[in-house]
C-alpha cells in the first residue's frame, strides 16, 4: 500500500516476469490474433528486419541508461538477487521473476556490486558507476 491505498498495479505483481530466451516460431493463427488486437498502444512486429532494428534500439537505450551512475545505483537498490532479501516477495523484482538461476543471480549480484563500487564495467572502463554501493554490498567485502 502506498499512502494508505492499494496500488492499482499490485494485482499484477505475481505475474511479473522477464523473458530472456529466444522466442519460438509463432503459429500464423496466433499472429493474426495479435494483429487483431493492435491499436495505437500495441504494435505487432513480424518482419525480421523490423525486429532486428527494434532490438538494436532497445540495446542502445539500455547501454545509455546503464551508463548513468544514478540509474544503475537505483536499479541495484531495487533488485533482489537472493531469497534472503527482506523484500524478496515485494514486487517481482527478484531473481526468480527475472528467470535467473542461482548461479546467474549470484553473478549478477557480484557484478552489480562491483560496478556500483567503482570496479570494471562490462565495457572495460574503470569509471565509477554508482556514487556508493548499497550497504549490503559494502559489508560483504
Amino acid at each position: 500500500m502506498a499512502g494508505g491505498t492499494t496500488d492499482p498495479l499490485s494485482r499484477w505483481v505475481e505475474q511479473r516476469r522477464a523473458w530472456r530466451g529466444r522466442f519460438a516460431a509463432t503459429e500464423r493463427r496466433a499472429i493474426l490474433f495479435l494483429e487483431g488486437m493492435a491499436d495505437q498502444d500495441l504494435r505487432v512486429l513480424t518482419d525480421p528486419a523490423a525486429i532486428v532494428t527494434l532490438a538494436r534500439a532497445y540495446d542502445a537505450a539500455n547501454v545509455h541508461f546503464l551508463s548513468r551512475a544514478a540509474y544503475l545505483a537505483e536499479l541495484y537498490r531495487w533488485m533482489r538477487f537472493a531469497p534472503s532479501h527482506p523484500d524478496w516477495d515485494r514486487d517481482g523484482l527478484n531473481a526468480a521473476c527475472m528467470t535467473l538461476g542461482a548461479i546467474e543471480a549470484r553473478a549478477a549480484q557480484s557484478c552489480s556490486a562491483r560496478r556500483c563500487s567503482g570496479g570494471s564495467s562490462a565495457w572495460g572502463s574503470r569509471k565509477r558507476w554508482c556514487r556508493r554501493a548499497p550497504p549490503s554490498a559494502r559489508q560483504r567485502r
